[in-house]
């Protein structure tokens, strides 16, 4: 009973804590105009390379965050992050050149908000393995706290702007974040005790059971006690050559994703720049931002829940086939010059990039998949077609 409450607070937890940083993170488009006016000497393209970069770095920096998780512990890892992505912010209030921007928010902001977003991740699968009977359900909330960023985080920031300066702001985003991360950490530093005790527990066990065993079969079969460690020495080879194999791929999706992340977040980005380069409101876009978080987070929940059972075989065939949705809809997007139309065009965006990035672990889960993902195409679906995003800078 305290195992299965647990779970579900560690559920809880996660959710919190990865919807308080996709705000901090997927709100940053909303600065672009507030950038724009502060350092009028900065290129525009370099302004929006540098929002966009923290959310490339969080998805490509998941190999190290998983290494800090195991190496430090879920508590530790998330108030280092915690920690970084505050001296960020700071930096960023009180800066005075455009060129600070670059390590501040780029650097130092993406490497902080990877952290506590990715631990959160590797902990519900730890306390959610793969037997549960909630793991899908478990695992499709967590992950659909990006969209819900996207939904909340650019509101929030739109009204506070209208009464606070872009500084304040984010000195009030960097306040919130550290008390509210400071907070969630000690739950997950309660976690790591607690993943420890059943560690030790399992490996005492596992000992006693298979010293028993090999006992009872060299007194029965008459196996040397050298065949044993010789068994063991295979099977552990065996197990290193499996791992390698594993970091290699996780090592080349990453790097791949951190340029599909870019293309794909694009209009969650430059959607309210682009509004107002066609005589609309930053409220306006910020509305077209918050309905794509909307249609996202549906399409992304629908799509790990029943993705599996619908899709079977078939999943990476729906993968490319919503890449394909993405290319049609970004060139439509080309041709949408009023608020309405490009309301249509942020929720069709929505429903075709939800199930990409919630069909991609599954994808990337299945190694012949790797090399029939094309990623060239996913990269022409998803880069190619946001280019009239930015097409003043190409």
């Amino acid at each position: 009973m305290v195992e299965v409450e647990i779970k579900w607070i560690v559920l809880v937890c996660s959710v919190l804590m990865r919807v308080i940083f996709n705000c901090v993170n997927l709100s940053m488009g909303r600065y672009l105009i507030n950038l724009e006016d502060a350092f009028p000497l900065a290129n525009h393209a370099y302004l929006e390379w540098i929002i966009v970069l923290p959310l490339g770095l969080t998805y490509m920096l998941r190999g190290v965050v998983l290494i800090c998780c195991r190496t430090w512990g879920y508590g530790l890892t998330i108030m280092v992050g915690v920690l970084i992505t505050t001296i960020g912010l700071v930096l960023t209030s009180f800066s005075t050149n455009y060129m600070t921007l670059l390590p501040s928010v780029g650097l130092i902001v993406g490497l902080g908000v990877a952290l506590p977003l990715g631990a959160p991740i590797y902990a519900v699968t730890d306390y959610f393995p793969v037997t549960d009977d909630h793991h899908i359900l478990a695992t499709s909330i967590v992950m659909s706290t990006n969209p819900m960023g996207t939904l909340i985080g650019p509101l929030i920031v739109d009204s506070l702007l209208s009464h606070l300066s872009w500084r304040a702001c984010l000195l009030l985003e960097t306040a919130t974040i550290l008390v509210c991360g400071s907070l969630l950490s000690i739950v997950f530093f309660r976690v790591d005790r607690l993943l420890k005790q059943k560690e030790v527990t399992f490996v005492v066990d596992n000992n006693e059971s298979e010293s028993d065993l090999i006992h009872a079969t060299n007194a029965t079969t008459k196996i040397p006690e050298q065949s044993n460690m010789k068994l063991k020495a295979t099977k552990t080879k065996i197990d290193q050559s499996q791992m390698r194999l594993i970091y290699i791929i996780s090592g080349v999706w990453s790097i791949t994703w951190f340029f599909k992340t870019l293309a794909i977040y694009f209009p969650h980005f430059l959607l309210v720049s682009h509004a107002i380069k066609l005589k609309l409101t930053a409220h306006q876009g910020t509305l077209c931002v918050a309905t794509l978080g909307v249609t996202e987070t549906v399409a992304r929940v629908t799509t790990s829940l029943v993705g599996d059972r619908v899709f079977k075989d078939r999943l990476l065939t729906m993968y490319l086939g919503c890449c394909t949705g993405l290319i049609l809809t970004s060139l439509g997007g080309y041709y949408c010059k009023e608020f309405y139309q490009l309301m249509v065009y942020s929720g069709l965006f929505g429903i075709f990039a939800g199930p990409i990035i919630a069909a991609s672990v599954s994808v990337a889960g299945n190694t012949s998949n790797i090399q029939k993902d094309n990623i060239s195409y996913s990269l022409l679906a998803c880069y190619k077609g946001q280019i009239w995003l930015t097409e003043d800078h190409f």
